[in-house]
């Protein structure tokens, strides 16, 4: 086993797989969360950044302006299934992505 194949193994057992569905189960167990929502440099928000934990006061300040940015930050465990409800309408997921568009 490579040394990144032993701290990967650590990582996760560091890590259980108990993350639920939303970014508070991510607060919850401390999971990593990725944020999947428009560009917005000027907020701080950038697609694809993986923090440790949800990021409380990045977001807090975030929604002043769009009050659902908290929706578009996943945990990774379940970045494939948030993937594809951010791209069907209708879906929590799909409504926060487009007010943060629109609020660009």
């Amino acid at each position: 086993m490579s040394e990144t194949d032993k701290k990967k193994e650590q990582a996760q057992a560091a890590n259980p797989a108990s993350i639920g569905g939303t970014a508070e189960a991510a607060r919850e167990t401390g999971g990593a969360v990725m944020y999947i929502g428009p560009t917005i440099l000027r907020d701080g928000l950038k697609r694809g950044t993986v923090y440790k934990q949800k990021p409380e006061d990045l977001i807090a300040e975030a929604s002043k302006k769009r009050k659902n940015i908290g929706r578009l930050f996943v945990p990774i465990k379940n970045l494939g299934k948030a993937r594809q409800e951010i791209a069907q309408r209708g879906t929590p997921l799909f409504l926060a992505n487009q007010e943060a568009e629109e609020g660009k």
